[in-house]
């Protein structure tokens, strides 16, 4: 039986009672078919587990396509399979490569307050998501610089705006809103980003529902600076957490 017909068959089979067996083979079904892109996520909660695959899948399709997609429209877009394993819900949201085509790139707004320069020196933008940046600057840092946190204002906003959030999926909302904004760049899972020592990282628990710090890209001697504590601080303490890297701008 082909990959498709699998698809199709528990497709029409709603009315009919669905096992976990059932759906296991319907997610290795669209794993295999190249007609499909998806994310996957798993948590205690269904709903924040569905937002986190979601989020992985938008990452997934904005890797591909080198361009940003509006993800109310996305969200509408989706379809998800889930199925228990252990105490947490493991969800896939995934979508047809066809449907992709009828989705808007998200439309940046106008910033409501001014781009720090400083701040944004030295971070790598994607092209595909951002405007051309200036040239990263030539001279070498100086030696401990203060925290960032201490002459940006507006970065000291967003790092008490996630500190206060409760979930991934808050957090995951609170960056959307200031990308939008214009004062938040690309926002990737620490995996998928591609130089994630010049970022900002936003470090969750495993269980995706305590956000434990937000630190500052790598200085000269490999340290960061925890902008919530305002001290130094490294990824190596979080060395089995979650990590969102983001870009500000």
């Amino acid at each position: 039986m082909s990959i498709r017909t699998i698809i199709a068959i528990a497709m029409m089979a709603s009315t009919a009672t669905v096992t976990a067996q059932d759906v296991v083979e319907q997610i290795n079904a669209i794993k295999l078919d190249p007609q499909y892109i998806y994310g996957e996520a798993s948590h205690e909660n269904a709903d924040t587990a569905f937002m986190a695959a979601v989020f992985d899948l938008k990452m997934n399709l904005e890797a591909k396509l080198k361009t940003q997609l509006d993800p109310g429209m996305l969200k509408n877009k989706v379809k998800k399979l889930s199925r228990p394993r252990g105490q947490r819900v493991k969800v896939m949201a995934y979508i047809k490569n066809e449907d992709v085509l009828s989705i808007p790139p998200a439309v940046p707004t106008t910033p409501t307050a001014p781009i720090d320069e400083e701040a944004s020196e030295g971070i790598v933008m994607m092209p595909s998501q951002v405007p051309p940046p200036p040239p990263p600057s030539l001279q070498a840092p100086p030696p401990a610089p203060a925290p960032v946190a201490s002459t940006t204002p507006g970065l000291c906003s967003l790092v008490k705006e996630l500190m206060d959030t409760e979930h991934l999926q808050e957090a995951l909302m609170v960056l959307e809103g200031h990308n939008r904004r214009g004062t938040v760049g690309e926002f990737v899972p620490y995996s998928k980003a591609q130089r994630p020592q010049t970022m900002y990282l936003l470090i969750f628990d495993r269980e995706y529902n305590i956000p434990l710090a937000v630190l500052t890209p790598e200085k000269p001697n490999g340290t960061r600076d925890n902008l919530y504590k305002n001290t130094e601080d490294s990824l190596s303490n979080y060395s089995d957490k979650i990590a969102v890297c983001f870009t500000y701008k």
